[in-house]
């Protein structure tokens, strides 16, 4: 084990996405619920149905595959596939590993370092140019007041859609049909990712796995283990090492 690559590079993440830049360690087969997206040039990836090699590739969500370990820094881009621009790429993949323009790379690394709000359909049309970023479908105002009531809570965190509604004074359905009206997310899978970004902050910022857990809303280091293996398809302690050699860019 100790021969391994690990990973090293920045993480950035909004909602529903997530970009690294950098080496990717070695990993065994895995399945992982985002669309995941890698360019870079000399990109390997081996699925049941054979190795696929590229500039750039998309794994369509939970498919079985193993991404080769890189020797040179890599984009790699995570989208939720139960967002309105993670199910225009599901529509667009099929279920299969896409081949991708071997310009996404520079694309995407434009992304990484520009500041402002990553924007999940702004990293959609990067990989699928035929794709046009989406804005709200709904009346704004949702999103908003679902921030300012996190933002207010700073000593004990809401995370709960029950705990939103209530504080909204709307049904937990009600508030769940306005917030994706307005945002092309589902609230849940939102505050996941909210509480996944809290967590990675936690822990490149010096906090131990259980209290970024903790403080992320996660019951424990497992719960939080689990959402990122079921998420990314990499465990927490894979990225956050003793040398710290992953970063994270905070959001704007």
């Amino acid at each position: 084990m100790s021969g391994m690559q690990g990973w090293a590079g920045e993480i950035r993440l909004g909602d529903g996405v997530a970009l690294f830049h950098g080496l990717a360690g070695d990993q065994h087969a895995h399945s992982h619920h985002a669309i995941q997206i890698c360019a870079g040039g000399g990109i390997e990836v081996t699925a049941d149905c054979g190795a696929t090699v590229g500039a750039a590739l998309a794994i369509p969500a939970d498919l079985r595959h193993r991404l080769a370990p890189t020797s040179r820094p890599v984009m790699l881009a995570y989208l939720d596939p139960d967002s309105s621009a993670g199910q225009a790429v599901g529509a667009l993949l099929a279920g299969r590993i896409g081949t991708l323009d071997d310009t996404v790379g520079e694309r995407l690394a434009a992304m990484q370092r520009q500041a402002g709000p990553l924007r999940a359909w702004a990293v959609a049309a990067a990989a699928f140019p035929v794709l046009s970023p989406a804005g709200g479908r709904g009346p704004a105002g949702t999103v908003a007041r679902v921030q300012a009531v996190m933002a207010a809570a700073l000593d004990e965190p809401v995370w709960r859609p029950r705990d939103l509604a209530r504080a909204l004074d709307l049904s937990v359905d009600r508030l769940g049909r306005l917030f994706r009206a307005e945002s092309g997310m589902q609230l849940r899978s939102w505050l996941k990712w909210q509480r996944l970004q809290a967590a990675i902050g936690l822990a490149l910022n010096g906090e131990d796995l259980t209290r970024a857990a903790h403080g992320a809303g996660f019951a424990d280091q497992a719960h939080l283990t689990r959402t990122m293996r079921a998420t990314f398809g990499i465990s927490p302690s894979s990225l956050f090492d003793r040398q710290r050699t992953v970063s994270f860019k905070p959001p704007a």
